[in-house]
């Protein structure tokens, strides 16, 4: 990499291999930068290197010893600090409570396996380990959407809203006047809905003046 004094020629005797894990940056102007490539359909490897971030630098020795025969000299390391593994407990419960369906303990962590995350089995559920470059996945939902996604949607069943209707019913309080009532509305009168009177005590409550003929609701 670089001009012709740095380039690796048949007489080289040292190669310096360099890493670098770029840490994930969440700023307005840098979202606007990574979207860009993606409507342009241009692949930016700087911007795979941000997706797929690593816990941790490692010597790439498969080169080597194939190459060079393993000669290396030694390893500098200026990682800050290890990441902390990130652990998702998955209810199979839960799977079936947001797909409607559920598979087997066995082919959901065949599922969660094949797409590269670590899986134990704790009981009935399984505890996922989350990798540091699938940062999208940090709750059960995200790895119920993970193993439908490759499972099939088509397998989610179709179901009809249910609900059952019922006819109105009034209260037994109510019984009495709506009989006396329907009995006067037959008898040929109408009924008529006025303002109420209110009660003075309330009326005293208002700040002067407050005296009025015939307090109302109004």
């Amino acid at each position: 990499m670089g001009g012709a004094n740095t380039e690796v020629t048949g007489g080289t005797k040292r190669v310096l291999l360099g890493k670098r894990v770029v840490r994930p940056r969440v700023d307005p102007a840098h979202l606007t930068r990574a979207r860009a490539p993606d409507r342009r359909c241009v692949p930016v490897r700087a911007r795979r290197r941000r997706r797929r971030a690593r816990d941790r630098v490692r010597p790439s020795g498969g080169a080597h010893r194939e190459t060079a025969g393993d000669d290396r000299g030694g390893v500098v390391d200026a990682y800050p600090r290890k990441r902390q593994a990130q652990h998702v407990r998955l209810r199979m419960s839960r799977v079936k409570r947001v797909l409607g369906i559920a598979p087997s303990p066995a082919l959901a962590r065949k599922v969660l396996t094949g797409l590269g995350l670590p899986v134990k089995s704790r009981g009935a559920d399984l505890e996922v380990t989350v990798p540091s470059f699938r940062r999208d996945l940090s709750m059960e939902d995200d790895l119920v959407e993970e193993i439908i996604r490759v499972w099939g949607y088509d397998r989610i069943p179709s179901t009809l809203p249910g609900g059952a209707i019922s006819l109105v019913t009034h209260p037994a309080t109510s019984r009495q006047s709506q009989t006396v009532r329907q009995a006067l509305v037959g008898a040929g009168l109408a009924e008529v809905v006025t303002y109420a009177f209110s009660d003075p005590a309330r009326v005293e409550l208002l700040p002067p003046p407050r005296r009025f003929p015939s307090p109302s609701s109004s």
